[in-house]
């Protein structure tokens, strides 16, 4: 890797992390207040109201558990879809910049000329995509953890651990694939549309699997099948099942990258 090269794409980017972060902490915080302020302190009026709501609606916002317990009030307010999005929009941007976009741009080549290699490029792409992920999640969490200080609520230090990890495994299995489509694409918004198109399928599976029987077979082929932000939560442990999935998964397909980077015609 290169640190010039980390940097750079460090600093080309560092208005879009900057801009995440303080969205999320702020959002974190303000989840965790409402919590408090709301859930908390009326909690049989929302428990009656959660009653008429369609459960094929709540699980669209993979809200299928517990809305009334904090876990499952953050996990729908925010980290199941919210956050989801947000993250989704970084990763895809930087990994199709990444690669795509300078290809697109004909500065690739330039950059090449060089005595980097096109692996130590490549993987000082990556290195900045993962400063920049544990960037947001560390922004969340601490906004997480400033709300439940402010409202005197109590969360273990294993539930923050927990969600720390799935969402940054989760973060990585969108950038694993988000790198593979910039490696094949070369222009920057087929690789994004690509990866966009393979996330929504995603979740899309994911919503039918929950509310067609005949379909629950597929659900394990879906991401979001393992990116349960309520459970690590409230039991204040990682799945560490789910997370080898979207780790396994975020190392195959960054490997797959690396290896048609590294062989690709890059003049066309």
């Amino acid at each position: 890797m290169s640190r010039a090269l980390i940097a750079k794409a460090l600093k080309m980017h560092g208005g879009a992390i900057a801009a995440y972060s303080w969205g999320s902490f702020l959002y974190s915080v303000m989840v965790v207040v409402l919590f408090q302020q709301f859930m908390v302190q009326h909690t049989s009026f929302f428990q009656q109201y959660l009653s008429i709501i369609p459960k094929g609606l709540l699980r669209a916002f993979n809200a299928g558990g517990d809305l009334t317990s904090f876990g499952g009030f953050v996990g729908t307010e925010y980290l199941s879809f919210i956050w989801v999005v947000i993250v989704v929009a970084f990763v895809i941007a930087f990994t199709s910049g990444g690669l795509a976009k300078e290809l697109e741009q004909g500065t690739l080549e330039l950059v090449l000329a060089y005595p980097i290699g096109r692996i130590r490029f490549f993987l000082s792409k990556v290195a900045a995509l993962i400063i920049g992920i544990l960037v947001i999640v560390g922004a969340t969490l601490f906004g997480l953890w400033v709300g439940a200080l402010t409202q005197h609520l109590y969360v273990s230090a294993g539930s923050y651990a927990a969600i720390g990890a799935l969402a940054t495994a989760f973060a990585l299995a969108i950038a694993g694939y988000g790198f593979l489509f910039s490696a094949l694409a070369s222009e920057r918004a087929q690789a994004a549309g690509w990866a966009t198109a393979l996330t929504l399928v995603f979740y899309a599976v994911n919503f039918a699997a929950q509310n067609w029987d005949q379909l629950r077979g597929l659900r394990p082929l879906t991401i979001f099948n393992y990116y349960s932000p309520e459970d690590a939560i409230n039991l204040g442990r990682l799945d560490g099942g789910a997370f080898l999935v979207l780790i396994g998964l975020a190392l195959v397909t960054t490997a797959a990258a690396a290896g048609i980077f590294r062989v690709r015609d890059l003049s066309s």
